[in-house]
């Protein structure tokens, strides 16, 4: 029986997209016959809101310690992510713009909360190995750097190191000057010390592959196939056609701009006496689209949920008209989010909204094309009204057809039992 470790700060109970890659990791490789044992950190009151149960799967979490700036920093970095003002302050300070913009203190880049669980994890991770199989998931960078502590000290035979996100590549944030140099160092003795390495989409793979002599391959999220079936609908308020949106936003490289827009477009052309249209907004970036709706005068025409458990928003989904993505206004950036997945076996369409399209390397347009699932609507406002309106007027007017064994292609259970073949090829057992 092979001895695993999956390092990771995100896992269940934090309620996280995140946290469902790596669960289902850990679970399907346990169903497999792996020893698996889940390092990751102590969960903080605001990480809560998922089941914390994973069935045959040890999970240690490292406490740690931070100075308090650092605290006050993350605090404040998840207030903006959501929309709402610093505590005590209506105007945006020099180093809430420096979090913005460089990721420093929001698991993206240094320094992070993160960099105080480095040594107490590498330090139980070490008493209790050898480890046959070391797999480290970012972000945060930090699990990486663990899994190389362990690499060097001989208790990691073999390390897989797999990226939801790019680390000194990441689309959205570019680094604070000095620590990138730092970064640059870390990631170029990471790459070189790991066996193999994964990636979510095409694009982050081929940005991987030029820095590393192993092969990288793609293991894409996905969904969980048991809990859609289980999914019920929720009831209906009022008759209406629901735009539902359960994602998050970030403000650099994501905007709801377009979409509302064609709101406001369709709002005052249409019928009155028509079926209305409602944009249902759950989870935490629900404050910046009611605050962005309120000045473009249609408040009236978005329903926020908040934050909703996992089969809340499974169930919020499979009531909708038509899913809603926020796509990315990098191209380049090649990030094919969990959200996206999740949608993939609903029966409402999903429409992207966002990027611009045509450069062939638009992930999330590849991907609706290849399941047959929606269309990738760009940042038009007029064309998105135009395609809403139509869509209200008759569901089945995008004439899309599914294609359920691309669907397949993204179930949890096949991409872990993917990737454990990854992690154990080549092995004795």
């Amino acid at each position: 029986m092979k001895r695993v470790l999956l390092v990771t700060p995100f896992f269940p109970p934090q309620h996280a997209a995140a946290s469902l890659r790596t669960a289902s990791f850990a679970r399907v490789w346990a169903e497999l016959g792996a020893d698996v044992t889940v390092l990751t950190t102590k969960k903080r009151r605001d990480q809560q809101g998922m089941p914390a149960k994973v069935p045959g799967v040890q999970v240690q979490e490292i406490a740690f310690q931070v100075k308090g700036f650092i605290e006050r920093a993350r605090a404040d970095h998840k207030r903006e992510q959501a929309g709402e003002p610093k505590i005590g302050s209506t105007k945006e300070g020099r180093a809430a713009k420096v979090k913005r913009w460089t990721g420093a203190y929001s698991a993206a880049r240094m320094p992070d909360v993160t960099d105080a669980w480095v040594r107490p994890a590498v330090a139980w991770a070490k008493l209790h190995g050898p480890w046959d199989i070391v797999v480290s998931s970012i972000g945060p960078y930090t699990a990486h750097l663990v899994a190389l502590k362990l690499k060097q000290a001989g208790v990691a035979a073999r390390w897989v190191g797999d990226y939801r996100d790019l680390w000194t590549g990441n689309h959205i944030y570019h680094g604070l000057f000095p620590f990138t140099l730092k970064e640059k160092y870390l990631e170029r003795r990471c790459l070189a010390a790991m066996d193999h390495v994964t990636a979510v989409s095409a694009p982050l793979a081929k940005w991987l592959q030029r820095r590393t002599k192993v092969t990288v391959d793609i293991i894409p999220n996905g969904f969980d196939p048991e809990t859609e079936r289980s999914v019920q609908s929720l009831p209906e308020s009022e008759p209406a056609f629901r735009l539902v949106y359960t994602g998050s936003i970030h403000r650099r490289g994501q905007s709801p701009e377009p979409l509302l827009q064609a709101l406001k477009i369709l709002d005052m052309g249409r019928d009155k006496s028509s079926l209305p249209i409602r944009l249902v907004v759950a989870g935490s970036s629900q404050p910046l689209w009611s605050a962005r709706a309120n000045k473009l005068g249609i408040l009236h025409m978005i329903e926020g949920r908040g934050l909703l458990a996992q089969e809340d928003s499974l169930s919020l989904q499979a009531s909708a008209d038509a899913l809603i993505v926020l796509d990315w206004d990098h191209v380049d950036a090649g990030v094919l989010t969990t959200k996206l997945c999740e949608y993939l076996p609903c029966d409402a369409p999903v429409l992207a909204i966002g990027a611009r399209q045509g450069s062939g390397e638009c992930v999330v347009e590849q991907v609706l094309q290849a399941t047959g699932r929606g269309l990738h609507l760009g940042g038009d406002a007029k064309h998105i009204s135009e395609v809403i309106e139509k869509m209200v007027d008759d569901p089945s007017a995008l004439g899309l057809v599914k294609n359920n064994a691309e669907i397949a292609v993204y179930q949890r259970p096949g991409l872990a039992t993917k990737m454990w073949k990854i992690m154990t090829a080549d092995q004795s057992n």
